[in-house]
């Protein structure tokens, strides 16, 4: 069985090679086909790619491809699954690392059955601070709705590494991450939970995950953020409505979730007029309906009080939310909280 690992990169030179040098010390025996995507990187990590791959005496097939100009994470790793040959595909960051025995593990129990995806367990290398990992026990096989559940109750984690994942499936779904967004593994994570049928888990350290503070996310301004969750909550939606999913209590339990860490941060904002354009914007395009509200709230009198804006004029429903914001000092913790 060919694997297809993904790897896009921008401006990692001081990463890149120990990420390809876990790649090649795979002792998986089947093919593995490496596809580095350059998204034109300014700082030296081609030239370290390239001479890496000269130097490189293997069976592992390492090929470089080069953007045109730079388009960011979600474009790289689209290029990546359109180059891709393999029946399963995996991707990795490329300031992280795989174990050796990464991708055998994986591939393992692809051998009598095939799984929409298969995923690992990681360690974070560089902060202390916890990060939500994998909550299923070694060997779980879920399937159907049970896939999504386990996702909705926060079981898996929303990275797109680390899961190796059937090419056939994800061409099928047209699982391709939305370009010019930032923590798009988000809204990927979301459709993948909402359309695989079948998942597998290997409760093995198969990652090593580097937390950097000069990363994309660590650098992101309130204004990209707040721009950022607006598209993904908006996007979970449409999806949602369009595959019939928001009778489900907890698929809008997950959406409102997301726009209420949106308004969260929008009411965080110091200036006034900044809080009323960003909340008239995010009322624009992230409009729930009230039944799918009302299915959720009926039981839950606070969370169904904190909703009323959304059936208020644009101006009321703003001092209506900023007065409950202010009574509260911030969004308060059960709402923001699944």
């Amino acid at each position: 069985m060919k694997i297809s690992i993904i790897v896009p990169v921008y401006n990692v030179e001081q990463y890149i090679e120990d990420c390809l040098r876990s790649v090649a010390a795979q002792t998986y025996n089947g093919e593995i086909e490496c596809i580095i995507v350059n998204d034109c990187t300014t700082d030296n990590s081609c030239s370290i790619i390239e001479r890496f791959i000269a130097g490189y005496n293997g069976n592992i097939q390492f090929t470089l491809l080069h953007h045109d100009k730079n388009r960011g994470l979600s474009a790289a790793r689209n290029t990546g699954i359109d180059a891709a040959t393999g029946e399963y595909v995996y991707f990795l960051d490329s300031d992280d690392e795989i174990t050796t025995d990464c991708i055998e593990l994986l591939a393992a129990p692809l051998t009598n059955k095939k799984y929409d995806f298969v995923i690992g367990n990681y360690k974070v290398i560089g902060s202390d601070k916890p990060i939500s990992s994998l909550l299923l026990k070694n060997g779980t096989a879920l399937f159907g709705q049970n896939v999504r559940e386990a996702y909705l109750q926060d079981q898996w984690f929303i990275m797109a590494w680390n899961k190796l994942c059937r090419m056939d499936f994800i061409r099928k779904e047209k699982l391709n991450f939305k370009e010019g967004l930032t923590h798009e593994d988000n809204l990927w994570s979301f459709k993948l939970a909402c359309t695989a049928q079948s998942l597998y888990v290997i409760d093995k350290i198969t990652y090593k995950y580097k937390v950097r503070n000069t990363s994309i996310i660590g650098t992101m301004s309130s204004t990209k953020f707040i721009k950022a969750f607006t598209t993904i909550t908006e996007e979970m939606y449409r999806f949602s409505k369009a595959n019939r999913l928001l009778y489900e209590y907890d698929i809008v339990s997950k959406i409102i979730h997301y726009r209420n860490i949106l308004l969260k941060e929008i009411f965080s904002q110091p200036s006034g007029k900044t809080r009323r354009n960003l909340y008239k914007e995010c009322k624009k395009r992230i409009h729930i309906d009230a039944w799918s509200l009302f299915r959720r709230h009926v039981f839950n009198i606070k969370q169904f009080v904190w909703e009323l804006h959304n059936y208020m004029p644009g101006r009321l429903g703003y001092w209506y939310l900023f007065c409950i914001c202010k009574y509260y000092k911030k969004v308060p913790s059960n709402i923001t909280d699944r």
